[in-house]
């Protein structure tokens, strides 16, 4: 922990650290630093612990994008120090401030909850950005669902969104985008949101990224009246926002998540509903999970 100590400022040292989480591609550490006049600092060390070739220089890209959101409106930790080769902590490290705040899965009330989500699109997406400094949106790097699943009732509606997906995304006004957004990303104080992490995806794209990915992920959590609510929510925020494409429901539910349907039932039966839900809008079931 030398390096965090360092990073912290003069006469600070580490005091105390605590796992936060392990995900697939990084371990994340909650670490308390005194610095050399007794102040608590309470920071993130985020250490990449899997090399993967379509994601090179992971903290250094995250270290750049928390510069840039920096100068935005929506809440986000502020970088302290990049580690960027391994240097100092044996792997890729990035260390940042720790927002306070915690993820809330399950709200008591779930509109009001709905809808704090939904405002923190008008605010990442107003983040002053250039385009040449991002990377560009595209479909995550793992394999799209390249046949219907053979318990399906819709096999022709399953090839039809195989094909579209397979297609470039709609050409629509692009901004800033955080790319991975969903509520597992976003912390609570009470009733009310605390911020944003994990910016590591964050591009330039479509806004309608964020709203597919953010209802891929409620229509998991709670089914799709929540994930129809998001959408209505944001459109009353931004009431001039391009009409939304399926391609953005599809490209969630489809890109990257062949790999678990094998093994999350519910992966596949959330695939199922949003496409059938693409091929018959009017028909489409409300179903809310709880």
């Amino acid at each position: 922990m030398s390096w965090v100590e360092r990073s912290a400022g003069p006469g600070s040292r580490v005091v105390r650290t605590r796992r936060m989480r392990h995900g697939i591609a990084s371990s994340v550490h909650a670490v308390m630093v005194l610095d050399g006049v007794g102040r608590e600092q309470r920071l993130v060390l985020k250490i990449c612990v899997r090399d993967d070739p379509t994601e090179r220089d992971q903290a250094g890209r995250e270290a750049a994008i928390l510069q840039i959101v920096a100068g935005g409106q929506v809440a986000a930790p502020r970088l302290v120090a990049v580690d960027r080769e391994g240097e100092f902590c044996g792997r890729p490290s990035l260390l940042m401030t720790r927002l306070e705040g915690q993820v809330i899965l399950r709200p008591r009330h779930i509109q009001s909850w709905i809808r704090g989500l939904a405002e923190l699109l008008p605010q990442i997406h107003s983040v002053p950005a250039q385009r040449e400094t991002l990377e560009v949106y595209a479909t995550y790097g793992l394999p799209v669902a390249a046949a219907p699943p053979p318990s399906t009732a819709h096999r022709a509606a399953w090839e039809e969104a195989i094909a579209r997906v397979a297609k470039p995304a709609p050409e629509e006004p692009a901004c800033f985008i955080h790319r991975d957004l969903h509520p597992g990303n976003v912390l609570w104080a009470g009733s009310r949101t605390a911020g944003v992490v994990d910016w590591l995806h964050a591009c330039w794209g479509s806004p309608a990224a964020d709203l597919g990915h953010c209802r891929w992920n409620l229509w998991y959590l709670h089914g799709q009246e929540a994930a129809d609510a998001f959408l209505r929510e944001y459109r009353l925020l931004v009431p001039g926002a391009p009409p939304y494409d399926p391609y953005w429901d599809l490209a969630a539910a489809l890109g990257g998540n062949s790999l678990k349907f094998s093994s999350d039932a519910r992966s596949l039966a959330v695939a199922e509903e949003i496409v059938y839900s693409s091929a018959n809008p009017r028909r489409a079931p409300s179903r809310r999970r709880t």
